[in-house]
């Protein structure tokens, strides 16, 4: 059965990932979507700068409101950000422990079954969570008549809205998540600081040890496919990992 896909068997385990989701991530979906609250409070405290205001340097205020968007879309990009690192050591933070793990291990499904369900809730349900929850906060915030919201934040000329901006966020969201699925995996305490340490050293020794030629990479396409790579590479071994765990 460890090769074998049912969806019926794939439901009730998808099903099981969901109430982990609600009761262990559920709250950090909430804080990650509320993030964008601090660009409404700083925003609002602070107010327009003098120097938009003096006629003699003549800003436009749109510039002003402009900033603020950027930093409203910097800021829910961060909280998807961190709900693809931190998910799958929360939800999934005892699925290779000795003891602790022997639930995830006689759970009614195959390895394949276990493995999509992982991804689903790690690399999919959890960031658009984040994503939804922080455009309805950002909306209602928006509509408010005080504060420094002015435009919706679908309104913002970004590359990350065009559409090979968008594929290479996403892509490098995938990549993160995956790289946190994988240590996941492998360590059994502090996943989540462990794997920044590691994350820190391996880019430090490419640092030193890349040609500067390959470090200066700048082809969209080739970044692209590098990141796709990679993520499809440390997905394999996630469900290796899975599939050969021992309890």
């Amino acid at each position: 059965m460890n090769n074998t896909f049912d969806f019926n068997r794939f439901k009730k385990v998808a099903a099981r990932d969901f109430y982990a989701t609600y009761s262990r991530f559920g709250l950090g979906i909430l804080i990650l979507s509320l993030l964008v609250v601090a660009v409404w409070i700083m925003s609002l405290v602070s107010g327009i700068p003098n120097y938009y205001l003096d006629p003699d340097i003549n800003i436009d205020t749109d510039l002003f409101y402009n900033n603020i968007l950027g930093e409203r879309v910097a800021i829910i990009v961060f909280g998807v950000f961190l709900s693809v690192t931190i998910a799958p050591a929360i939800i999934y933070k005892s699925c290779n422990l000795k003891g602790r793990g022997n639930y995830y291990a006689l759970l009614p499904a195959s390895n394949l079954e276990k493995y999509l369900s992982m991804f689903l809730y790690c690399c999919i349900v959890a960031p658009l969570a984040v994503i939804l929850g922080s455009l309805l906060v950002d909306t209602l915030l928006t509509l408010l008549p005080v504060g420094y919201f002015r435009d919706f934040i679908w309104n913002y000329d970004s590359w990350l809205f065009e559409s090979e901006g968008c594929l290479l966020v996403i892509a490098n969201f995938l990549l993160n998540a995956s790289i946190y699925m994988f240590t996941n995996t492998i360590f059994k305490k502090s996943k989540f600081i462990k794997t920044v340490l590691w994350l820190m050293l391996i880019g430090f020794v490419l640092l030193l040890t890349l040609p500067s030629s390959l470090r200066l990479i700048n082809s969209y396409w080739t970044i692209f496919i590098v990141i796709l790579v990679l993520s499809l590479v440390l997905q394999y071994f996630t469900y290796r990992r899975l599939k050969n765990m021992q309890y």
